[in-house]
């Protein structure tokens, strides 16, 4: 059987939370809004429902983001609004696909336990988000600024990316993984006590540790990890944190 769930939070340093994920059958969604783009909290939630109802072919071809054009329209939001990162995560019977619109993290565990982290970033921190596809103009200033070229830092033995359309995608069989992770890159804005960020590699692995992936399974976990775990460790998250998992499990 498979489970999913999904969480999100505000970072201390924000006074609105601009991350958000969402789940649907067989299928959940992180997006993650740009800091400096007005509304982009809003921005973020039409992103995820759209990528929600969409085909794979959409996304590989980017006509799903015609529904959010759509809908900033009708709520008179600035183009920018849509400036928002996006994570799919698609079960199908044997696997499960990540797709990745700008940065953020990507882990999942094996059959054994271990796991495979990987984190996408950008010169920076200026994602290329998938909203530029609706304005020729704001397109092709991101090409010439010359910030598209992602930084790619994994675990040993974890998939390799394959493009897709704007994005990047990775395939977790089932016979090979049990569980996958998909979250924003608040994932690697949690301050130390010495006031560096602690690497995505230390904060990811309890978030896999739940005790049963039944029910809010991540909502459980992230909360307890946020509010007990991490503050006991000195660990405190600088920016938004969005997760969201799918675990093939038992009933």
């Amino acid at each position: 059987m498979l489970h999913i769930d999904a969480h999100f939070t505000r970072g201390r340093t924000h006074p609105v939370c601009q991350d958000y994920a969402a789940v649907g059958p067989g299928i959940a969604v992180v997006c993650d809004g740009c800091s400096g783009a007005p509304d982009s909290d809003v921005g973020a939630r039409l992103l995820a429902h759209a990528a929600l109802r969409a085909t794979p072919d959409a996304l590989r071809g980017g006509t799903w983001m015609e529904r959010t054009e759509v809908a900033r329209c009708a709520l008179g939001l600035d183009p920018a609004s849509l400036d928002a990162t996006c994570i799919v995560a698609r079960a199908t019977e044997g696997a499960i696909t990540v797709t990745m619109f700008g940065d953020g993290v990507v882990a999942a565990r094996r059959l054994d336990g271990t796991l495979a982290i990987i984190e996408v970033s950008y010169p920076q921190s200026a994602p290329p988000y998938p909203s530029y596809a609706l304005s020729e103009q704001r397109q092709q200033a991101y090409d010439r600024s010359g910030l598209g070229t992602a930084t790619l830092r994994a675990t040993d033995q974890a998939p390799a990316a394959v493009p897709l359309g704007r994005g990047l995608s990775w395939r977790f069989p089932r016979a090979q993984w049990q569980s996958v992770l998909v979250g924003s890159d608040g994932l690697g804005a949690f301050r130390q006590m010495d006031q560096t960020l602690a690497p995505s590699t230390e904060i990811v692995p309890p978030l896999f540790r739940y005790p049963s992936p039944r029910g809010a399974f991540v909502t459980r976990r992230l909360r307890r990890y946020l509010t007990k775990e991490a503050p006991t460790r000195g660990l405190h998250p600088e920016d938004d944190v969005a997760v969201a998992a799918l675990c093939w499990g038992g009933p």
